[in-house]
């Protein structure tokens, strides 16, 4: 069901913890070539989510993909972006102008451990996220480490191009520059 996309208080499932488990019952049955590296990539695309401060990554964001030869791999990141800050209202069709009634909100749709807020993700949550999963905790944080640095590196470049690019999209790279960044440090101060 397509609400069932989402985790809530009502119903913590596990549900990331149950798409890795899934890798593994797949690579049992000898359907995925690499177990072990599907799930490294499964795990980068929940951490830059978080890093890209998209909490409306739900399991329809992560998908798989059946090969020509009949195994199956971890489809490439879609639909994913920075929702910091912007406004969808259907009133008001401006980008980045705060905090409107319509503006996106910051619960998560898949927890990271105890966390339901993407600005709220500690290192414990992590660590918790990462025994859910399947990995160790020292490996998610070197992992979320690598991943924020990398983020934090192309991060001004990017939003240059874009503004660059299409001037009109300013608010809008200034809201993400400032939700992106303000998710890297984070990130980068509790390590």
């Amino acid at each position: 069901m397509p609400a069932r996309k989402y985790e809530s208080a009502e119903h913590p499932e596990g549900l990331l913890a149950a798409c890795f488990g899934l890798l593994d019952q797949l690579g049992e049955q000898d359907l995925v070539i690499a177990p072990a590296i599907e799930r490294q990539r499964l795990l980068r695309q929940v951490i830059v989510n978080v890093l890209l401060h998209n909490p409306d990554a739900h399991l329809k964001n992560y998908a798989m993909v059946l090969q020509n030869n009949g195994k199956i791999s971890v489809s490439p990141l879609y639909d994913s972006l920075c929702t910091y800050g912007l406004n969808f209202s259907a009133t008001d069709v401006s980008w980045g102008q705060g905090a409107g009634p319509a503006a996106h909100t910051r619960s998560l749709s898949l927890w990271i451990g105890s966390a339901n807020n993407v600005d709220q993700i500690s290192h414990k949550d992590w660590a918790q996220f990462a025994v859910e999963c399947g990995f160790t905790a020292a490996f998610v944080r070197r992992m979320v480490r690598e991943l924020a640095i990398k983020i934090s590196d192309v991060l001004p470049r990017t939003i240059e191009t874009v503004i660059a690019q299409h001037p009109l999209a300013m608010p809008a790279a200034e809201n993400i520059r400032r939700g992106v960044s303000q998710q890297v440090r984070m990130i980068l101060d509790e390590s």
